[in-house]
C-alpha cells in the first residue's frame, strides 16, 4: 500500500465530518468485544458534484480479519442501512471507517465492497488512542485510485484527502456545552435555562465586540497594520446589519426578551403540573 499526496484528479476533494460521527466512532470502538483489535463501519451522508463529500451518520459493522483476508457481515450492513434510511431518507452511504493508526492490507478489500455500494466511497481512519506523547485523536481521509502498467497487474493506492469539521447550529451548541466540562473535576456539565442562554450569548457576543473595536482603533493609531481580508470581512458584516433607530432596537429586544420570559414561565408551570399530577397518581 501507498500513500501519496492528493491530485486534481482525486473525485471526493474533500470530506466534511459531523461531530455525532466523530461521537459515534469512538462510542464504537470503547464498546468493542475484547478481542477485537479494531471497529469498522458505514459512513453516511451525501455528496456533490464539486466533490465534497459530508458524513452527517454512520453504524458500525461487524468483522473479522487477518493479515490478508477480511470479512463483513454484509447483510447486517444492508439491514442497518435500510433501517436508517427509513428514518433518514435523505442519507446514502459515502463510505467506510475504521479504527487504527495505519492502513491496513485487508482494507483493499473492504474498500473494494464499499466501491459497489456508492460511486466513489471515502474511507476515514480513525486511531482512537491517546496517551500523554499523543494527547489528540487522529482523523484521516483518503480515497482509492488504481495503478501500475496498463495491461499488466494493477494495485490500490490510498490518496489522503482534506478532512474538515462541520456542525449544524445545535451540533455546535452541544460541543460547546461538552467542552464546558474539561474543567470540572467530575467531568459533568449542566444545560443552561433559556434566560442563561440569552445572558451568555449577550456575553460573548459583547466581548467579540470589544475585540473588534480595539482591533479597529489599533488600525487607524498605526499600532498594527490593516488585514485587508479581515477589513472586507467587517464590512460585510456591518452591511448586513439592519438600520433600526435605537427606539425601535429597545422595543424590539424588550419584546423578544418579554416573549422568551412568558415562554419560559409557561414551560417550567406545565412541568410542575406534571410532577404534581404524578405525585397524586403514585399516592
Amino acid at each position: 500500500l501507498f500513500q501519496a499526496k492528493v491530485s486534481s484528479s482525486s473525485g471526493a476533494l474533500q470530506l466534511r465530518v459531523h461531530p455525532t460521527v466523530l461521537l459515534q466512532i469512538i462510542d464504537f470502538y470503547e464498546r468493542r468485544p475484547e478481542n477485537q483489535l479494531q471497529v469498522i463501519g458505514t459512513l453516511l451522508g451525501s455528496s456533490d458534484s464539486k466533490g465534497q463529500v459530508t458524513a452527517t451518520n454512520c453504524f458500525s459493522v461487524p468483522h473479522s480479519e487477518s493479515e490478508d483476508s477480511a470479512a463483513i457481515d454484509i447483510e447486517f450492513q444492508r439491514a442497518m442501512f435500510e433501517l436508517h434510511r427509513k428514518a433518514n431518507p435523505g442519507e446514502s452511504i459515502v463510505g467506510w471507517f475504521s479504527t487504527g493508526s495505519s492502513i491496513r492490507a485487508p482494507s483493499v478489500l473492504i474498500h473494494d465492497y464499499y466501491s459497489r455500494e456508492c460511486r466513489r466511497p471515502v474511507h476515514m481512519l480513525v486511531n482512537a488512542e491517546v496517551d500523554d506523547s499523543r494527547p489528540r485523536m487522529q482523523f484521516r481521509a483518503f480515497v482509492s485510485t488504481t495503478f501500475g502498467v496498463p495491461g499488466k497487474t494493477k494495485g490500490t493506492m490510498f490518496v489522503p484527502i482534506e478532512l474538515r469539521n462541520e456542525a449544524y447550529d445545535d451540533e455546535a451548541a452541544a460541543c460547546r456545552v461538552m467542552q464546558s466540562g474539561r474543567n470540572n473535576i467530575k467531568r459533568a456539565v449542566s444545560l443552561l435555562d433559556d434566560v442563561g442562554n440569552v445572558r451568555s450569548a449577550a456575553r460573548n457576543l459583547s466581548r467579540m465586540l470589544e475585540q473588534v473595536i480595539a482591533y479597529v482603533d489599533s488600525v487607524l493609531t498605526d499600532q498594527q497594520k490593516a488585514d485587508p481580508q479581515l477589513g472586507r470581512s467587517l464590512a460585510q458584516l456591518v452591511n448586513t446589519v439592519p438600520k433600526l433607530d435605537k427606539e425601535t432596537f429597545d422595543d424590539m429586544v424588550n419584546s423578544s426578551t418579554k416573549d422568551l420570559l412568558m415562554l419560559s414561565y409557561l414551560t417550567t408551570m406545565i412541568r410542575t403540573h406534571l410532577d404534581f399530577n404524578e405525585k397524586l397518581i403514585a399516592m
